[in-house]
C-alpha cells in the first residue's frame, strides 16, 4: 500500500482511491471473521464486542448535549450499537454498505438500508444526530458524505464521528509501524486534527465545531462533533482568531466528570467570544499551530506535568484550570471506609469501626488522616512541579488557589479565579415528568456523580438505610468494588441509574426533592449547583469551597459521621415545602454568579493575561540590551545608624529568604552618622544602597527605594527586625488571595512577647481625637490562639509590609507630610479606600527590637496624631471593640465579623443562669473559662441554694467586670444577706438569649457563638445543647481530668469539633441541663414563673423548663461545632 499526503491540508490517501468500494473491499472484507478486538476485517463476530466498547460511544451523545430523539447511524455493522441506543430511548436506523450486516441486523428487527448515505435518498431534515463511527476514513469522497449528512439533519442536529488519528503522538513517532497503518490495510484516507476541522469547516457552520484527539488501549481516535446551524457562510476573519489548544485526561470522553462539563461548556461559550478551541486527549498533545494551550485538571499529577512538558517544548504559553483539592484526607477516607464494609462481621463491631473512623483514629496499613500513603506524597511533589511549570493559573475559587498556595508554596504565579457555571437552558425549570414516567418514582434524594471513594454515596446510603424515603443513585459504575460495596448496604427502596445525558439528569433533579453531596472534597460541588437550578434542597459536604459557592443557602453534613449525613438529609427533605424562598435565593445566586458566559469571559481574561506575560517575557530574553532584571519582590530597608541592628537584620534576611525567590534589597541611608555608611558600601549582590545628605525621615526614605524598584512587591521592612523562616512566602502566600493589596506580619519582641499582631484604631475624647491606632495585645506573651490567625484589619505597621507596586505607585507612596508616625497608617487607608484588603498574617513572624532610632522617632508623635485625624476624622470607624470581641469567635465566625452580629441583631446580650454549687473551685474554674471564651454582653445570674454573700463577692471579683454579675430576688432569698442586701438583685433575665449552665463545666473557645448561631438556624429550634464527654445527648469519650492534661485534650477536641462540624445541628428527643441555651422570649412566652426560672439551681426546675419548650411544640437539637467538658463526681 503506498500513501501520499498532501502538503496543504495534510490528509493521507492511498494512492488511487476508488469509486466503487465494493470492488475495493470485495466480498471477503464483509464474511471473514474478524481478527482482534475491534474486527477491523470483518462482521461475523462483530457481536462479541463487550458493550462498554459500545456504551462509552452512547455516552459521547448526552456528553456533547443530544438527548433523545431520531438517529442515525452510519456504517451500523451487525446493529450493537443501534441495539444498544434503542434501550436507551432513541429512535434509530441503520446504514451499512455490507449485505451481510445488514442481513444480521435486520433479523434482530432494526431498521437498517444497504448502501451508502450519498447513494441512498433519505428525507431530507429527518434525524436529530447522525453518528459514524469508524466510517469516514473509508469514504472516498469525504465533502459529498459530509454533504449528505448535512441534508439529513435537522436544523440543530448533530454530527458525531470517530475516526482513526493519522496526526498524534504516535503516529508520527512510529511512522509505518503505527498500529493504525498495520490493521487498517483496507482505509481510503488517513487525517489528523488539522484536516478533520478543515473538512468539518467547509460543510458546517465553524463555530461551536469540535475536534478532538485521544487514545484508548493501544488505538489513537479523531472526534468530530458538528452541528447543522442555518447559515455556512464562511467569514475569512475566522482565521484570525484566537486557537486555543484543550488538553485533558486521556479517559474524559468514557469516564466523564466535572472537569470534562467544565472543559465543554467553556468551550462552547468562548466560542461565542470568536476563540476557536480544539481538544487533545493524548498524553503526548501536539501544540503546534495554537496561540496557547489550556489543560484541565491537576490531580492525576504525573498526566498533566507529561502533558504540560511536551507542551513547553515547542514554547506553548500553558494555562492550567487546577480543579485541586488535597487528597490527604480523601485517600485515607476511600481505604478506611471499604475497609470498614468489607471486615465488619456484625452491626456493633461496624458502629465500633465507624466511630473510630469519625475520630479521625483509624489507621489502615499506615494510611491515616495524616499521612495517606508514601505515593501521594510523591503525587504532591509532582503537583507543585506542574504549578511551576505552567504560565497561568485557572482556579475556580478563591479557597482553591489558597489551598495550592499554602500546600505547595506556589506563591508567584500569576491567576484569575473561574467559578464553574451551570447551563439554565438544561436545568432550569426542568420537567419532572419525562423521568417521573419512565422510572415510576418521585419526591425522593438523589445522589449523582460517578460511583467512587471521592463522592462518599456508601457512607451516605448507609446513613439513610433505615429511613422511608425513596433513593435515586445517578453515576457511571467504574468501580466496581466500590459500587457493589454501595449496593450491598443501600437499602430494598435505592434505584440505581449508571448513567443519564444531561436533561434527563435535569428532569431526575426536578422530580427530586433532596441531592446529597456527601464527598470528601469539593472545589465547586457543580452536582448540587445543578441541582439547585432544577429546585433541588441540597444537601453538601463542609469540606473544599462549598461554602463560597452556597453559603447559607444549603444544608452542610459532615462527611466523616453518617449521623451528620443523616440528619442534614432529613432536615433538607421534611423542610423542603417551607424551604422554597431558600431554593429561590439559591437559584437567582447561581443565575447570576455561576453561569458559563462568565466563566469564559473570565477565561478569556486568563488568556489574554497569559499570552501579554508570555510576550514580555519573550521579549526580554530576546532583548539583550535591556540592563539589570525582573524581581519577584523589593525588599526596602530604611536606615539611621544602629549599625549592629541592621547588620543581624540582612543576616537574618540573607539566611531565611529562599533562593529561589527573585528579590533585591534596596538600603535606603537617612545621613547615619555611625559605621553604616562603610559597612554598607562593602555590601555584595543584588543590593542598591541609597545614600541621603540629610535625615529625610521613614516615608521619604521608603518612597526613594520604591522608585529604584524592579519588583511586583514591595517589601518595606525596618532594620531592627530579624525575619524568621518561612516569613516571605507567607506574606506572598496572602498576597494572592482576591483584592488583597497590604500584608502585614506578625512581630515579636526578643522575650516572645507580642509586639504586633495587627492596628486597631481607637478614639480618645478626652484629647479630641476619634481616631487613635493601637497595637492589639502589645506586650501580650504569644501563646493566644487569637493571634494565630489571619485577620483582616484597618492598618498594620509599616515595620514589615508588603505591598504591590502597581498599587503602591497607584496610592501615591507614603504621604511625607508625616515624620516617622502613622505614615504606615494613613497607607492602609487609602488602600482600603479603593476597596483592597489589609491582612494580618501571623505566619509570616520577625523579631522586632522596636525604635531603636532613638529620640529621633517620637520627635512628631503628637503632630502626626493630628494629621492623621485631619485627613481621616469622620471617613475612619474606631474597631478596637470590635476587635477585642470578635476573638471569641472561632474561625467562620471571626472571619464573618459584622456579618454574623447582624444575623443576631447587633450584639445580643445573654443571661448566663450559672448553678453553684459547694465547691469554690471549681465554680471559680467554670468561671473563669467563662471569662476567657465569652465575647458577647453578658449578665451572669447565680442560682442554687448554696449562693451566699461571699460566693457573690469571689466571683465578681474573678469576673474583672467581664460580666454583670447578679442574683435572683427572688427564689434564693434566704441567701440574699441582711436587710441592706450587698448583692445586684434581678426579678427577670435582661438578655435577649438564656443559657443555663452547671459550674461543673468548662466552655471553650466559640462555645456562645455556636450555640446561638444553632438556635437561630430555625425558628422552631427551642433549645440548643452541646456535645460534652459526659450526656445523653451526644457524648464523647472520657477524657482524663487530670489538671496537666485537662486543657490540652478540651482545646483538641473543640478544635476538630469547630473544624469539621460546622453547622451540623441533630434533632434529639432530650436534653440535659447542664448546659441549654434558649430564647429569652420562648421562656416568657410559656409563662414559666420567676421562681423556677431563677431558682435553676435545681434539677426538676430546669427539667420544668425544658418540658415546657417541647409542650410549645419547639425542637432539640445540638450543636455538634461546640464542645463543653463536664467534670464529674462533685
Amino acid at each position: 500500500m503506498t500513501v501520499v499526503q498532501c502538503s496543504n491540508c495534510g490528509l493521507r490517501s492511498i494512492v488511487a482511491v476508488p469509486e466503487d468500494l465494493d470492488e475495493y473491499y470485495g466480498e471477503s472484507y464483509f464474511l471473514k471473521p474478524g481478527e482482534g478486538r475491534y474486527q477491523e476485517k470483518g462482521y461475523s463476530d462483530y457481536d462479541r464486542i463487550p458493550d462498554s466498547e459500545f456504551l462509552w460511544r452512547l455516552n459521547l451523545l448526552g456528553l456533547f448535549g443530544t438527548n433523545r430523539g431520531k438517529l442515525l447511524d452510519v456504517g451500523c455493522a451487525t446493529g450493537k450499537f443501534m441495539t444498544l441506543a434503542l434501550r436507551a430511548g432513541w429512535d434509530v436506523e441503520g446504514i451499512d454498505v455490507s449485505p451481510f450486516a445488514v442481513q444480521v441486523a435486520r433479523k434482530k428487527g432494526l431498521k437498517v438500508h444497504l448502501g451508502t448515505v450519498e447513494s441512498l435518498t433519505l428525507p431530507p431534515e429527518s434525524f436529530d444526530v447522525v453518528t459514524a463511527f469508524d466510517v469516514l476514513e473509508h469514504v472516498p469522497d469525504i465533502r459529498s458524505f459530509l454533504e449528505a449528512i448535512y441534508t439529513i439533519l435537522k436544523p440543530g442536529g448533530k454530527l458525531i464521528l470517530l475516526s482513526p488519528d493519522a496526526g498524534s503522538f504516535r503516529a508520527i513517532a512510529m511512522a509505518e509501524r503505527w498500529i493504525g497503518y498495520r490493521t487498517s490495510l483496507k482505509h481510503v484516507h488517513y487525517f489528523d486534527m488539522r484536516f478533520l476541522r478543515a473538512a468539518l469547516t467547509e460543510v458546517f457552520q465553524d463555530r461551536h465545531l469540535t475536534v478532538a484527539e485521544f487514545e484508548r488501549g493501544e488505538y489513537d481516535y479523531l472526534l468530530g462533533v458538528a452541528q447543522k446551524v442555518p447559515s455556512r457562510v464562511h467569514n475569512p476573519l475566522q482565521d484570525l482568531r484566537m486557537k486555543v489548544l484543550f488538553v485533558n485526561r486521556p479517559d474524559s470522553f468514557w469516564m466523564p466528570g466535572g472537569d470534562v462539563v467544565q472543559m465543554l461548556e467553556t468551550k462552547y461559550h468562548l466560542e461565542d467570544l470568536d476563540v476557536k478551541i480544539d481538544i487533545s486527549l493524548s498524553e503526548h498533545p501536539i501544540g503546534v499551530g495554537y496561540d496557547l494551550a489550556h489543560v484541565f485538571n491537576s490531580q492525576i499529577a504525573y498526566q498533566e506535568f507529561e502533558q504540560v512538558r511536551h507542551l513547553k517544548q515547542i514554547g506553548l504559553p500553558v494555562c492550567l484550570s487546577t480543579i485541586y483539592w488535597d487528597e490527604t484526607e480523601t485517600k485515607w477516607a476511600d481505604v478506611a471506609v471499604r475497609a470498614i464494609f468489607k471486615t465488619a462481621k456484625n452491626e456493633a463491631q461496624l458502629q465500633d469501626y465507624l466511630d473510630e473512623f469519625r475520630n479521625q483514629r483509624l489507621e489502615i496499613k499506615g494510611i491515616s488522616p495524616v499521612s495517606p500513603s508514601p505515593f501521594y506524597a510523591m503525587v504532591k511533589s509532582v503537583q507543585r512541579r506542574l504549578f511551576e511549570q505552567v504560565d497561568y493559573l485557572l482556579p475556580n475559587s478563591q479557597l482553591e488557589m489558597r489551598e495550592i498556595s499554602l500546600r505547595h508554596g506556589i506563591c508567584n504565579k500569576p491567576f484569575t479565579v473561574v467559578p464553574n457555571g451551570v447551563n439554565p437552558e438544561v436545568f432550569l425549570d426542568a420537567d419532572p415528568k419525562p423521568f417521573i414516567e419512565k422510572f415510576g418514582i418521585k419526591d425522593f434524594v438523589i445522589l449523582a456523580g460517578r460511583l467512587e471513594g471521592r463522592k462518599n454515596q456508601l457512607l451516605a446510603l448507609y446513613a439513610l438505610r433505615n429511613e422511608d424515603i425513596p433513593i435515586v443513585v445517578v453515576g457511571s459504575q467504574y468501580d466496581r468494588d466500590y459500587a457493589e460495596l454501595c449496593k450491598k448496604w443501600a437499602a430494598q427502596n435505592v434505584l440505581f441509574i449508571d448513567h443519564l445525558p444531561q436533561r434527563e439528569l435535569a428532569s431526575a433533579y426536578a422530580a427530586a426533592r433532596v441531592c446529597v453531596l456527601p464527598s470528601w472534597m469539593e472545589s465547586t460541588g457543580l452536582v448540587a449547583l445543578e441541582a439547585a437550578l432544577a429546585d433541588c434542597s441540597v444537601v453538601v459536604t463542609n469540606r473544599g469551597a462549598t461554602w463560597g459557592y452556597f453559603g447559607e443557602l444549603a444544608y452542610y453534613c459532615n462527611p466523616l459521621d453518617p449521623e451528620s449525613i443523616r440528619e442534614a438529609t432529613l432536615r433538607a427533605y421534611h423542610e423542603f415545602e417551607n424551604d422554597q424562598p431558600r431554593r429561590e435565593k439559591l437559584r437567582d445566586l447561581i443565575l447570576s454568579q455561576y453561569n458559563w458566559k462568565q466563566a469564559a469571559e473570565k477565561t478569556l481574561i486568563g488568556y489574554e493575561n497569559t499570552l501579554a506575560i508570555h510576550a514580555q517575557s519573550s521579549l526580554s530574553q530576546d532583548n539583550k540590551s535591556v540592563e539589570g532584571r525582573e524581581y519577584q519582590v523589593s525588599i526596602i530597608i530604611p536606615v539611621f545608624n544602629k549599625i549592629e541592628y541592621t547588620v543581624r537584620c540582612l543576616q537574618a534576611l540573607e539566611a531565611n529568604t529562599p533562593k529561589n525567590l527573585r528579590y533585591e534589597v534596596i538600603i535606603v541611608d537617612n545621613a547615619s552618622t555611625d559605621a553604616t555608611p562603610d559597612i554598607l558600601a562593602g555590601l555584595e549582590g543584588d543590593v542598591t544602597i541609597v545614600r541621603n545628605e540629610r535625615n529625610l525621615g521613614f516615608a521619604c526614605a521608603c518612597n526613594q527605594g520604591a522608585k529604584l524598584a524592579r519588583g511586583d512587591y514591595l517589601v518595606f521592612l525596618n532594620n531592627d527586625t530579624e525575619p524568621q523562616p518561612g516569613w516571605l512566602e507567607a506574606l506572598l502566600a496572602r498576597a494572592l488571595e482576591e483584592r488583597v493589596g497590604v500584608v502585614g506580619a506578625k512581630l515579636l519582641f526578643p522575650d516572645g512577647r507580642i509586639q504586633h499582631v495587627g492596628v486597631a484604631i481607637a478614639s480618645d475624647p478626652t484629647i479630641g481625637v476619634s481616631i487613635v491606632p493601637q497595637h492589639i495585645y502589645h506586650y501580650w506573651p504569644d501563646n493566644l490562639d487569637i493571634t494565630g490567625r489571619p485577620r483582616d484589619l484597618q492598618a498594620v505597621t509599616g515595620a514589615c509590609m508588603l505591598i504591590m507596586k502597581p498599587l503602591f505607585d497607584l496610592v501615591g507612596g507614603f504621604n511625607e507630610a508625616y515624620y516617622n508616625g502613622h505614615e504606615d497608617i494613613d497607607l492602609c487607608f487609602r488602600v482600603r479606600s479603593l476597596g483592597y484588603r489589609v491582612v494580618y498574617e501571623p505566619r509570616s513572624t520577625l523579631v522586632h527590637h522596636e525604635s531603636i532610632s532613638g529620640p529621633e522617632r517620637y520627635r512628631k508623635v503628637s503632630d502626626n496624631v493630628i494629621l492623621l485625624n485631619t485627613y481621616w476624622s469622620g471617613k475612619i470607624k474606631p474597631d478596637d471593640q470590635d476587635i477585642y470581641l470578635a476573638d471569641g469567635f472561632f474561625a467562620r465566625f471571626a472571619k464573618e465579623g459584622n456579618q454574623w452580629r447582624r444575623e443576631l441583631r447587633q450584639l445580643p446580650k445573654i443571661s448566663i443562669v450559672l448553678r453553684v454549687g459547694q465547691d469554690r473551685e471549681m465554680t471559680k474554674s467554670c468561671v473563669q473559662s467563662l471569662v476567657k471564651w465569652t465575647p458577647l454582653p453578658a449578665e451572669l445570674l447565680l442560682a442554687g441554694p448554696a449562693v451566699t454573700y461571699e460566693i457573690y463577692e469571689g466571683i465578681s471579683s474573678t469576673c474583672h467586670g467581664s460580666f454583670e454579675v447578679k442574683v435572683p430576688a427572688k427564689g434564693n432569698a434566704v441567701n440574699c444577706g441582711n436587710s441592706t442586701n450587698p448583692f445586684r438583685t434581678t426579678s427577670d433575665p435582661s438578655g435577649e438569649y438564656v443559657v443555663f449552665l452547671e459550674d461543673t463545666c468548662l466552655v471553650s473557645e466559640g462555645w456562645l457563638e455556636g450555640l446561638l448561631k444553632c438556635l437561630e438556624s430555625h425558628p422552631m429550634i427551642g433549645a440548643v445543647g452541646p456535645v460534652s464527654n459526659v450526656s445523653n445527648a451526644i457524648q464523647l469519650p472520657y477524657i482524663s481530668s487530670e489538671k496537666e492534661s485537662l486543657p490540652w485534650a478540651i482545646k483538641e477536641i473543640a478544635d476538630r469539633l469547630r473544624s469539621t462540624n460546622k453547622g451540623v445541628y441533630p434533632m434529639v428527643r432530650d436534653l440535659e441541663g447542664f448546659c441549654f441555651a434558649t430564647k429569652t422570649w420562648i421562656i416568657k412566652e410559656m409563662n414559666i414563673c420567676d421562681e423556677v426560672l431563677l431558682n435553676a439551681g435545681s434539677g426538676s426546675s430546669l427539667k420544668q423548663i425544658l418540658a415546657g419548650i417541647v409542650s410549645a411544640g419547639y425542637q432539640f437539637r445540638v450543636a455538634t461545632d461546640v464542645y463543653i467538658h463536664r467534670r464529674v463526681g462533685r
